[in-house]
C-alpha cells in the first residue's frame, strides 16, 4: 500500500485559529496570519478542513462571518464532548478513515487525549504546523482540477445525502432519481496526474495500493449526477491485454464516487471490453486488508467470485464466456470502449 497521506486537518479555534476565547471577547477574533498561511497551502494540496471545537454552535457563525475563514471548513463539528468523539464524526462523514486526520489545538491536554485515544491520528500544535507541511504526509502529489475543487465535491455529496435522507425509496430508485450517469473510456495522456493522485489517494476503493503506470491499458470511468460532474473517480489497469485471461493488477476508485455503485460500473465495462477483445475470463488481485472491503464489496456486486490466492492477495474472477456483462439498470452508461 502507498504511504500515508492525510486527507483531512482539523482544527481548533479559540488558541490556535484565532487568539483567545471568542465567547470571552467583545468582538469576534480574527484568525492569525499564520494559520490563513497553511490553510491555503493545505487547501491547494486538495487537503481538506475541518473544526472541533469546545464551543456552541453559534459560533459557527462567526466563522462564516470572517471572509478569511468563510467556507473553507466542511463537517465542523461544536459542542462540549471530547475531542476525539469529534474526530469520529468528522471521519465518518467525510467517509475518510482515521489514520487519514491531522489535529492541530494548543491545548496540550486536548492533543494528549485524542493521541491516547486515537493514536492514527497525527496531532500537532499550532506552532508546528509549518515545519509538518513539509512532511511526505501532506504532500499529495500532482496539483489536479479534482484537487482544487475536493471542498466543493464534498458540498455536492453533502447535498446528496440530505436529499437522500428525504427520500423515500430504496437505493437504486434514489440513483435514478438521481440521474446518476457515468462515462467510460480508455485513458487519455492528459489524465496521468489525476490517475497518479487516484491511485495514491484512495485506500478504501483500492485493489492492491499499485502505483498507476502510464503506457499499458487503462480504462477511466467519469460521473456526473443531478447535483453536478465528480469528473474522473475511477481507474482500471490491465497487464496483458492480449490474453485469454485479463488482470487487473489495479483498480480503483474514489471514496466520494463508492458509494454510488462505481466499481461494479468501472468493472462491468472492463469485463465487456475483455470479452469484447475475446478473452474468456478477468481476473482481479485484491490485497485483503481492513482498508479495502468497500471494493471487495464491489468486486461481489460485479459478478466476481474468490478464484484462489497469489501471495497476500486474493484473486476474483468472472467468466466472460457466457452472456455479455449488462451495466446496471440504476445508471445510465456512455460506453466509449472498444475492444483492445
Amino acid at each position: 500500500m502507498s504511504e500515508r497521506l492525510v486527507k483531512v486537518v482539523v482544527w481548533d479555534l479559540d488558541g490556535t485559529v484565532w487568539p483567545g476565547v471568542a465567547l470571552e471577547s467583545p468582538a469576534a477574533p480574527a484568525a492569525m496570519p499564520t494559520v490563513l498561511s497553511s490553510l491555503d497551502i493545505l487547501a491547494g494540496r486538495g487537503i481538506l478542513l475541518s473544526v472541533a471545537s469546545r464551543n456552541p454552535a453559534e459560533v459557527e457563525a462567526l466563522v462564516e462571518r470572517d471572509p478569511a475563514l468563510a467556507g473553507r471548513f466542511v463537517a465542523p463539528q461544536y459542542g462540549w464532548g471530547r475531542k476525539a468523539d469529534a474526530l469520529r464524526r468528522i471521519a465518518d462523514e467525510l467517509d475518510v478513515r482515521l489514520d487519514t486526520l491531522a489535529f492541530v489545538d494548543d491545548d496540550p491536554l486536548e492533543r494528549a487525549d485524542v493521541e491516547r485515544t486515537l493514536p492514527e491520528v497525527i496531532v500537532l500544535a499550532p506552532e508546528e504546523v509549518p515545519e509538518a507541511l513539509d512532511w511526505p504526509e501532506f504532500d499529495p502529489g500532482p496539483l489536479t482540477s479534482a484537487a482544487r475543487s475536493r471542498v466543493d465535491s464534498y458540498r455536492k455529496r453533502e447535498r446528496r445525502r440530505a436529499a437522500r435522507a428525504q427520500f423515500a425509496g430504496g437505493e437504486k430508485d434514489f440513483l435514478r432519481w438521481c440521474q446518476l450517469r457515468a462515462t467510460l473510456r480508455p485513458a487519455e495522456a492528459a489524465d496521468a496526474d489525476r490517475l497518479t493522485e487516484l491511485a495514491r489517494r484512495t485506500t478504501q476503493y483500492n485493489s492492491t495500493g499499485a502505483a498507476y503506470r502510464p503506457g499499458g491499458l487503462a480504462t477511466v470511468l467519469e460521473l456526473s449526477d443531478r447535483f453536478g460532474d465528480d469528473g474522473l473517480v475511477g481507474l482500471a489497469t490491465v497487464s496483458d491485454p492480449d490474453s485469454l485471461v485479463w488482470t487487473a493488477e489495479l483498480v480503483a476508485v474514489s471514496c466520494r464516487a463508492g458509494g454510488r455503485g462505481a466499481v461494479p460500473v468501472l468493472l462491468t465495462g472492463l469485463a465487456r471490453q475483455a470479452r469484447a477483445a475475446g478473452a474468456r475470463e478477468l481476473a482481479v488481485p485484491c490485497r485483503l486488508t481492513e482498508r479495502n472491503v468497500p471494493v471487495r464489496l464491489g468486486l461481489g456486486q460485479a459478478g466476481f467470485r474468490t478464484a484462489g490466492r497469489v501471495g497476500d492477495a486474493a484473486v476474483f474472477s468472472r467468466d466472460l464466456t457466457a452472456a455479455e456483462p449488462a451495466y446496471p439498470d440504476w445508471v445510465t452508461v456512455d460506453d466509449r470502449l472498444a475492444p483492445a
